[in-house]
């Protein structure tokens, strides 16, 4: 039986974490590590966790100080031994067959290297019954699907990876959002994914998770990582050109909307420019900039923007990137 390491990383959850480890320890695969990273959580966390591993020689614990869930995940990352890992939100949880069945998948299937499965809403603690994810999941090369998706099939903590998959690769910690988007396209250009069906994540929404936090702001992160991706890291190899300007076009657009409706005159421009230079025959988006050049600018409000490091790339053409600003420190992005 090969080992799986899940990596467990947390911030002030004591509760839902213990609950989360208990998910963990049901399973009915047993030969696994939990790898606990406490991202300097100042609750009770320790005190409880302490107790679990006195009685799990299974379950190891490694207290840090708060640098963020990026940081915490390659810190977990580096610890892991096993031949499988698996990232595992402290919020989450797995019914007790879910590693047996995703290993199962891998270990039937050599030449696939991921595993992911459906993802449960779970809200308030209960299961509703609605899947998150897409129609058809895809399997096997699907750096175009992740690229194009408009909402998330898979998750980390959906997610069964073989170790070798993570060969050079972390998670980039300059990113706040959009990182899984960002680690999941840099793996999939090196390995094939298989959708497991017949087993699902419970994916708990709650008052102070991440996701609950980041709804309602306004983030250019997602294009930012869909740009870097095929401008700079050769994601133009695996997407064609056409589509990915149109995808990158259209999140740009949408995103322009939202500001336009919270009356952020400079932000609409700026965003509606970047997606003319990615599709400049749609007439929509002139309509669209005409509209926000007469929103009041007294009312204007520039929203924090986020822009991720450059990973090391090989040179390209400068036209669309120099006036996405991909490359120019301080532009918003």
């Amino acid at each position: 039986m090969s080992l799986v390491s899940i990596v467990v990383p947390t911030y002030n959850r004591s509760k839902l974490l213990k609950e989360c480890i208990e998910s963990l320890l049901a399973q009915t695969y047993s030969d696994f590590e939990i790898i606990v990273v406490d991202d300097g959580s100042t609750d009770d966390t320790q005190a409880n966790i302490a107790e679990i591993v006195q009685k799990h020689n299974n379950v190891k614990y490694y207290p840090r100080p708060h640098f963020g869930l990026q940081a915490t995940r390659n810190f977990g990352l580096r610890m892991a031994r096993g031949e499988f890992i698996g990232f595992f939100d402290s919020d989450d949880l797995w019914p007790p067959d879910y590693i047996e069945k995703m290993i199962g998948a891998l270990q039937a299937n050599s030449d696939f290297d991921v595993a992911y499965s459906n993802i449960m809403e779970v809200v308030d603690n209960k299961i509703t019954g609605r899947y998150i994810t897409t129609a058809q999941p895809p399997t096997g090369r699907i750096t175009r699907d992740l690229f194009l998706r408009s909402k998330p099939f898979n998750l980390p903590s959906s997610t069964i990876f073989r170790r070798k998959v993570w060969d050079g690769i972390f998670y980039d910690e300059t990113l706040k959002r959009c990182d899984d988007c960002d680690v999941f396209l840099r793996i999939s250009t090196r390995a094939k994914f298989i959708y497991v069906p017949d087993v699902y994540l419970m994916y708990r929404q709650t008052k102070d998770s991440l996701s609950a936090a980041y709804g309602k702001k306004l983030f250019t992160a997602h294009m930012c990582v869909l740009e870097r991706f095929y401008f700079q890291l050769g994601g133009d190899s695996y997407v064609p050109k056409k589509i990915a300007l149109r995808k990158i076009s259209h999140s740009y657009r949408n995103l322009a909307l939202k500001h336009y409706r919270e009356g952020n005159r400079k932000a609409s421009i700026i965003l509606l420019k970047k997606a003319i230079y990615c599709l400049p025959a749609d007439l929509r988006l002139y309509i669209n900039l005409l509209r926000a050049f007469l929103l009041n600018p007294q009312n204007d409000k520039m929203p924090d923007w986020e822009m991720p490091m450059v990973l090391p790339a090989r040179p390209r053409k400068k036209s669309i990137k120099q006036a996405l600003h991909l490359d120019v420190q301080g532009i918003p992005s």
